[in-house]
């Protein structure tokens, strides 16, 4: 755990030098799910800079970094990023013991998600309405090339069997053959 901790404050300095808060947030959030899986472990674990020795102290900076994540991502607007840590937040608020607050961080992550599901099925029902349709144009297409050529079948051969009634198609050999030039004849004067 302390070395995914490093990482994941590594990644939220990253992104803080850089300007990139959706990788702030995202980093927040980690840190905080973190912080909360330690609180809630049963086994000790090894305590370092990053870890501290109590689990009240790690629940404690769970509920900090989880908060954090939360305000930046509601600032930003896009739910999909922080909808799991209202999850994480709603967890770690129901082990410090504020139950009313858990409830109501809880029933906004059902919120949230259920919106985000929905939003993404619609999507997807969206696509495959897409996809539907392109197949039905190229089916449509593939149908009007076939009745294009057998219309163009069909021409040609009404127009072999003219040729051959009309003795049209004699001619039409003629022409490919090359006839002798005729001499001038010579007047008499």
């Amino acid at each position: 755990m302390a070395l995914a901790l490093q990482c994941h404050f590594k990644s939220l300095q990253i992104s803080r030098d850089k300007h990139y808060p959706s990788g702030e947030l995202l980093s927040l959030g980690n840190i905080g799910e973190l912080y909360l899986k330690l609180s809630e472990q049963q086994e000790p674990y090894k305590t370092d800079s990053l870890i501290p020795a109590s689990k009240s102290a790690c629940l404690h900076l769970a509920l900090q970094y989880l908060k954090q994540s939360i305000d930046m991502g509601k600032n930003s607007g896009d739910a999909s990023f922080y909808v799991t840590d209202l999850k994480c937040y709603a967890d770690a608020l129901h082990a410090n013991g504020d139950y009313e607050k858990a409830f109501q961080y809880l029933k906004e992550f059902e919120s949230l998600n259920d919106s985000i599901n929905t939003t993404d099925s619609k999507v997807k029902v969206e696509n495959l309405t897409t996809q539907r349709e392109v197949v039905e144009q190229q089916r449509d297409l593939t149908q009007a090339e076939i009745r294009y050529a057998d219309a163009v079948a069909g021409y040609n051969n009404y127009l072999a069997e003219l040729r051959r009634r009309t003795g049209l198609d004699r001619v039409a050999v003629c022409r490919g053959t090359q006839l002798p030039a005729i001499r001038p004849a010579l007047v008499d004067s």
